[in-house]
């Protein structure tokens, strides 16, 4: 018996938007957790910052500006 290997295939753009915003949609997901969906879906590296920019403007995902500093 020969066992196929089967990879995952590669979702675009947009398919990726549609699976996050069903998934935020369900429960809370941080900018963190949609790039890493996106990596492990193999969603090109190039339209992750898309996905993740449409999602922060449609209320997904909540914009989180704790990285940022302010000035003391």
């Amino acid at each position: 018996m020969s066992e196929e290997i089967r990879k995952p295939r590669q979702r675009s753009a947009e398919e990726a938007f549609a699976a996050l915003a069903r998934l935020c949609s369900r429960a809370e997901k941080s900018s963190g957790d949609a790039m890493r969906l996106m990596r492990t879906w193999g969603v090109p590296e190039a339209d992750r910052p898309k996905v993740l920019q449409q999602l922060q403007e449609q209320r997904y995902i909540a914009v989180s500006y704790t990285h940022l500093t302010l000035p003391t």
